[in-house]
Order: C-alpha cells, then sequence, then structure tokens
C-alpha cells in the first residue's frame, strides 16, 4: 500500500491540497495526529520541512498537556516524544509569533483566537512563501476548523494563493472541517478528500455535484465501522472505504 502519510501531506510538485471533513468524534482529529507523528519523523520529508497545525479550537494535542485518563496513549507518547526531539512549540497568538523560532522549529502548533485567524493565516502563509525561494524547504500547513476562513463564496486570498500556488512553491494545505468544504478557488486544488461521517442530506447534494461523490453508496460502510472513512481520490474521482488507523499505525 503506498505510504498514506507521503500522499496526504507530503508536497511533491505532483500533489494538490487535502481536504478532511467530518463531525466531531468521528475519527478525523485522532487521524491528523496520527499522520502528524508519522511524518515529523519520515525523512522522506527531508531536514529543512516544517509543519504548521492551526487550530482555532484550541484542542490540538490537548495544548501539550496530557490529562491523566490519556497517560500512556498515543498522544502521550507523542508529546514526549516531540518535546524531545522536534520542539513540538505552540503559539497562542499573533503576539507570541516568532518568525525566528518558526523557523528554526519543525513542528508548529498555533493556537488563535477566532478573529486573529485571518491575520495570523496571512502572516504565516506570506511567511512560507518567502522561505519557498530556498530550494530545500518545504512545508505541510494543516488548518483545523477550515470553513471558518472557506465559503462557498468567500476565501482569504492568503489561502486562495496557497490553493493555486502551493504545489510549484513545495507547500501543501491540509484543510479540516466539521463539513464538507466548497470554493471555487479551490475546488480544482484537491488531490485527496477524507471523509469521516455522511453528513447531512445538503452534504449529499454537494459533493454529488460539486466531486462526483455519491455517498448513497458508502454511508452504510462508514456508520456499520466506527471510524471508517472514505477517501476520494482525483482526478477520477477513485473512491474506497478504508479501515480504521490504529495507535501508532499509518501505513
Amino acid at each position: 500500500m503506498p505510504n498514506l502519510t507521503h500522499e496526504i501531506f507530503l508536497p511533491d510538485k505532483r500533489r494538490l491540497h487535502t481536504l478532511v471533513s467530518g463531525q466531531a468524534g468521528t475519527g478525523k482529529t485522532f487521524f491528523i495526529e496520527a499522520l502528524l507523528k508519522s511524518a515529523v519523523t519520515d525523512s522522506t520529508f527531508g531536514p529543512n520541512h516544517r509543519f504548521i497545525l492551526i487550530d482555532p479550537k484550541h484542542e490540538a494535542f490537548m495544548g501539550l498537556k496530557v490529562p491523566k485518563s490519556r497517560r500512556g496513549s498515543i498522544l502521550d507518547s507523542f508529546i514526549q516524544q516531540f518535546s524531545k526531539t522536534a520542539k513540538l512549540t505552540p503559539v497562542k497568538s499573533s503576539g507570541n509569533w516568532s518568525r525566528k523560532k518558526f523557523h528554526k522549529d519543525r513542528v508548529v502548533v498555533i493556537y488563535p483566537d477566532l478573529e486573529e485567524l485571518p491575520e495570523i493565516l496571512d502572516e504565516v502563509i506570506d511567511d512560507l512563501f518567502k522561505q519557498s525561494a530556498d530550494p530545500s524547504f518545504s512545508a505541510t500547513l494543516v488548518l483545523d476548523e477550515a470553513s471558518v476562513v472557506i465559503e462557498p463564496q468567500r476565501i482569504l486570498p492568503c489561502i486562495k494563493r496557497l490553493a493555486t500556488q502551493g504545489r510549484s512553491r513545495r507547500l501543501r494545505g491540509v484543510f479540516v472541517s466539521q463539513r464538507p468544504l466548497s470554493n471555487r478557488w479551490l475546488d480544482g486544488q484537491v488531490s485527496d478528500f477524507i471523509l469521516f461521517d455522511p453528513g447531512l442530506p445538503q452534504d449529499a447534494e454537494l459533493l454529488k455535484k460539486r466531486w462526483g461523490v455519491n455517498l448513497d453508496e458508502f454511508s452504510s460502510a462508514l456508520t456499520d465501522k466506527e471510524f471508517s472513512w472514505l477517501r476520494v481520490k482525483f482526478p477520477g474521482p477513485k473512491m474506497s472505504i478504508m479501515a480504521p488507523i490504529k495507535a501508532g499505525v499509518v501505513e
């Protein structure tokens, strides 16, 4: 099986961006955390690759503190490992944004308030494009709650820039939301669409109209086995139901 982490996270000037959608509790956060854990220690990404996770919910990796109920879990192991080796760095607001630290650390987790999100995205993406002048540099930007800044008729200019120009600059976006995203600047710039639940009836209509995905064929498979997910690959679409990712295992 091809390496899933590479196909979802790796910018290689061929693959486009990734969309991930699913309601709370369906497994998408665990999916992102497992892929990130795998990617950070993968030499394929190169020594000058950077991972940026922007989480307006302030929930990713529990703010780098593990509650007693999750001691010994994959989350606990992740934080202990990368606190030592990858310098997993929390940035809670634009006031704490440090380009010098960002350039040094392999992984940066940013917890912005919603009103700060456009400003932080603009600054981060602009910085990524500047760094991409170095041919050895590449980056993966994971944006949770992406629907805040990506709507059918509205998208931040910096997100549009990343969507349309990022591939050629070795910059890859992973846009995470509770419901499927659609925007004309983004729709044609996607290699993978990951869905963790059938969603609402209007979501199914959107997927059929914009992506050619008929959820009637897959909805029972998504709900019969907990944390299963539908992978839609483009061009195509080529669709397949995937088994839940096991703790610590990403093939």
